[in-house]
């Protein structure tokens, strides 16, 4: 599928030099290189939080 068919479903590809690519991202010691986006990539760039886990939690992690 050529990207401008995933635009037309508001999906996205944004490279780490891509004007729209969240400066907060990319100021991460090991950034992802390629962001896949889903909607409006305009609101990357506003006050936002973040929630990250994990399926397979270590022991260690569960205790922090």
């Amino acid at each position: 599928m050529l990207l401008s068919n995933y635009e037309k479903k508001d999906i996205y590809f944004l490279h780490h030099r891509d004007k729209n690519y969240p400066l907060k991202v990319k100021n991460f010691y090991l950034f992802p290189p390629p962001l896949y986006c889903y909607g409006d990539v305009k609101l990357l760039g506003k006050k936002s939080i973040g929630i990250s886990g994990s399926r397979n939690a270590s022991e260690d992690g569960m205790c922090n």
